[in-house]
């Protein structure tokens, strides 16, 4: 009962959000956010842990205090565009005026090439910024991208997720048999984006982030060693209160990994995408979403 009263109250508050000019809801999430910081005493213990590694030794506690106060204005402004996504209505073309006026995009040309050719791609993608217009934006651009993604503990919860984030078009496959079908996106020539910090299986590999040990899922490295097709790092930080830069990096070919044991191949693949990450989390620390759910750093 508890489960579809939160379902049930998401969908006045999307509602809600797509009603209201855009202006009022940044507005509102701002507020949100700073509120959120004030009582989630657990939350922001964790975010004030990863952010002391992220930011360095040399980080005074009242720099470390804003970039976490930063980080939760951060995620609810992502939360109240996710909610928006509905007023970003693709017949009305919105949502391509919005990418057009607010979106910059580079390196979709080389991801272009790699599908012309029929070699497919795994796009690798972290909880940064806005993740999920990210990846809407993605397949918008043509990219027929397939998302695997674990259900979420509250399935009416998981429903409405599920709703806005395929609104655009989004592919979305279930992890538990994500695998089949990201097997048969790959041999079409399509594309297939993993999350490159999120377990969804027990396959981990240690990689260096910041100069700790962390472990990363080994999934989206087994994929492109498999199938020979490139690794391709990608995120949109968030340039301007309403602006983003949508980034493709250079693809990573599983060639360059050389020709040691399997376990290193994978390794040395998996480092070089999250090294390509760790300049972007430097440069925009507050974008990192899992610095709220995981103590990643003590892993």
């Amino acid at each position: 009962m508890i489960s579809q009263c939160q379902f049930l109250a998401l969908r006045p508050v999307s509602a809600l959000c797509s009603s209201l000019p855009e202006k009022s809801v940044y507005w509102a999430a701002r507020q949100l956010g700073r509120l959120d910081y004030l009582t989630s005493r657990p939350q922001r213990r964790r975010a004030a842990n990863s952010m002391r590694v992220l930011l360095g030794k040399d980080a005074s506690p009242g720099e470390l205090r804003q970039k976490v106060r930063s980080a939760f204005n951060e995620f609810a402004l992502h939360m109240a565009e996710f909610m928006r996504t509905p007023a970003m209505d693709k017949p009305k073309g919105s949502f391509q005026k919005f990418i057009q006026e607010k979106v910059e995009v580079v390196g979709i040309d080389q991801v272009d090439d790699f599908l012309t050719s029929g070699r497919g791609a795994v796009l690798v993608w972290m909880h940064f910024s806005n993740w999920d217009w990210k990846l809407c934006i993605s397949n918008f651009l043509g990219l027929d991208v397939l998302v695997p993604a674990a259900r979420m503990p509250n399935r009416h919860v998981d429903r409405f997720f599920t709703e806005l984030r395929t609104y655009h078009g989004q592919k979305i496959v279930r992890s538990y048999r994500g695998i089949a079908h990201c097997r048969e996106q790959l041999r079409d020539g399509k594309a297939v984006a993993m999350a490159a910090e999120v377990m969804m299986s027990r396959h981990a590999i240690p990689v260096e982030f910041f100069g700790r040990q962390i472990q990363v899922p080994a999934g989206p490295a087994i994929l492109a060693r498999r199938y020979g097709c490139p690794l391709i790092p990608t995120c949109m930080p968030r340039i301007a209160p309403d602006r983003f830069r949508l980034v493709f990096g250079d693809p990573i070919l599983p060639e360059s990994a050389g020709e040691g044991p399997e376990k290193e191949q994978l390794q040395q693949l998996a480092q070089q995408y999250m090294a390509w990450f760790e300049d972007y989390v430097r440069q925009y620390p507050e974008q990192w979403s899992m610095i709220f759910w995981l103590n990643i750093f003590e892993t």
